[in-house]
């Protein structure tokens, strides 16, 4: 995480002439640490100092989009709780980001959540390829609608169960 990003933020945002004497003067401001107390009333005080800070500001990082793709793929996996079965292939996925994004599986984990945290997957009376269901999960994760077209033949009745 680039937190220096939004500690950056904050600080512009507080030192700016219309937030200000509003924020110092406020009972929230009293509780800081003497240390970012200082901080904020350098900055204020020196404007040559901000501007020598906003060429080093960097902004650039990861959209959710992107983290969530990495969390599917490598990141998430020590954070799964449950295990989707495919054919015989186990799946390792996150309730909460399944229930989040399909009500299909909301409505499973809230009704009929499997005793062993086991679900087995199927698209009616059709089980999806591995390839076919990394698509639907890539969807689901982070809203990826890039898939091979024979993939589209396996989830094309994925909208009336998922």
């Amino acid at each position: 995480l680039k937190l220096f990003y939004i500690k950056e933020f904050c600080l512009k945002f507080i030192v700016k002439e219309t937030n200000y004497n509003q924020i110092i003067m406020s009972k929230d401001f009293e509780t800081l640490e003497k240390s970012l107390m200082v901080e904020v009333i350098r900055r204020q005080r020196m404007p040559h100092i901000r501007s020598l800070l906003e060429p080093q500001f960097d902004n650039t990082g990861t959209t959710l989009e992107q983290d969530m793709e990495c969390f599917l793929k490598y990141a998430g996996k020590e954070f799964c709780d449950i295990t989707l079965m495919l054919d015989g292939d186990a799946v390792p996925a996150h309730k909460s980001i399944l229930a989040a994004r399909c009500s299909y599986f909301e409505a499973m984990f809230r009704s009929f959540m499997p005793p062993d945290n086991i679900v087995h997957i199927q698209i009616g009376e059709m089980v999806p390829s591995r390839q076919s269901f990394d698509s639907l999960l890539r969807y689901i994760y982070y809203a990826d609608v890039n898939m091979p077209p024979e993939d589209s033949f396996y989830l094309y009745s994925a909208p009336y169960f998922y």
